[in-house]
């Protein structure tokens, strides 16, 4: 799945299902997240038995680079990051969800016959569509082809 770009559809229809693929595509990594996040909660919860529990600190990152490297606890590091992965997927899932939603209101623009559709996805999320009504007689966005992205 791409993660940031323009993608060119022929239609509405091909452009919906691309959308249901992706939010497909987030709930089964939000959902795969989740159970590794289960497992590992459950094997740091042996590793402390008996012991104080800690949290996460800033001081197991080291700053090396652009990069933050955990070495001092490879346990702790994993779950803070796929904790925040789940996060990330949480908000993907969200927003892909609300344009899957809200695609009859789409619909109603009555876009042109023949008009492809152009997504921009920022992040992984739908933000922008526009629809190429060249054939149509519109304004020429025809380097919008030159940047097809294929998915």
């Amino acid at each position: 799945m791409p993660v940031s770009g323009l993608i060119t559809f022929d239609s509405l229809n091909e452009l919906r299902q691309y959308i249901r693929e992706l939010l497909s595509y987030y709930e089964k990594q939000f959902d795969l997240y989740s159970q590794k996040v289960g497992s590992l909660m459950r094997l740091y919860e042996k590793k402390e038995k008996g012991m104080e529990t800690r949290r996460f600190k800033d001081d197991n990152w080291e700053k090396i680079g652009m990069l933050m490297v955990n070495k001092r606890d490879s346990l702790l590091g994993t779950l803070e990051i796929m904790l925040e992965a789940m996060e990330e997927y949480k908000i993907k899932l969200t927003r892909t969800t609300e344009v899957l939603t809200s695609f009859d209101e789409l619909e109603q623009l009555n876009a042109p016959d023949g008009a492809s559709v152009t997504l921009y996805l920022r992040n992984g999320v739908p933000m922008r569509i526009i629809f190429d009504n060249l054939k149509s007689g519109g304004v020429d966005t025809a380097w919008l082809t030159a940047l097809r992205i294929s998915s």
